[in-house]
């Protein structure tokens, strides 16, 4: 059985300064599990970039235990960074793609790490089991260049929740925080990071 998830935006001047997921739930007498991501207080409001980025390619991701899947995902990454440019600072736009994206990874009894490598730059997700659901608790990002490594994290996050055995589905643009001068939008993912069914996602 795979959660459908419906996302909600609040839109800030340039950037979404919060986003909600609310599970599929049948039922209208149950109120809807919130999850939120808040922007830091001193988060400088982002330029738009010169060009317009289009919306990234979905990729599909997966990491091996042996010969078999043990976390799968797909989902469409655009990172939206800070970078000094000519002495000011310039909100550059990258979207991933899934062609030159390489997967790997770790799968355990409690937690899993989900690491996309393209060219020289570095996503990792790290999802924890707590009671009998999981959720995404940790990112971090690695961005090289010819003269300098940066590396970002936020390791105090509770997105992407769902019961184990059932896979986390959002198709709306959603946003992850990283840090003040880093952000992650998402697009129509969906992910299972344990008790996949024979290598494929929950039913």
């Amino acid at each position: 059985v795979i959660q459908n998830v419906l996302c909600f935006f609040i839109f800030g001047p340039l950037l979404f300064s919060d986003f909600h997921c609310s599970a599929d739930i049948p039922s209208t007498t149950q109120s809807p599990t919130t999850y939120s991501t808040t922007i830091p207080s001193t988060t400088t409001t982002p330029q738009p970039t010169t060009k317009p980025v289009d919306k990234p390619s979905v990729g599909n991701y997966s990491v091996l235990n042996g010969t078999e899947p043990c976390l799968l995902a797909s989902m469409g990454l655009q990172l939206n960074a800070s970078m000094l440019f000519e002495g000011k600072n310039v909100w550059t736009a990258l979207n991933i793609d899934p062609s030159n994206t390489n997967s790997s990874g770790t799968c355990g009894n409690e937690t899993a790490l989900l690491r996309l490598t393209n060219g020289t730059t570095v996503v990792e997700f790290h999802f924890v089991i707590k009671e009998k659901n999981f959720h995404l608790k940790e990112v971090n990002v690695t961005l090289f260049n010819v003269s300098d490594l940066s590396y970002k994290t936020n390791f105090n996050l509770s997105l992407w929740e769902a019961s184990l055995g059932n896979s986390y589905l959002c198709r709306k643009e959603q946003l992850i925080t990283v840090s003040e001068d880093l952000y992650i939008n998402t697009f129509d993912v969906r992910v299972q990071p344990f008790n996949l069914n024979k290598g494929n996602y929950g039913t």
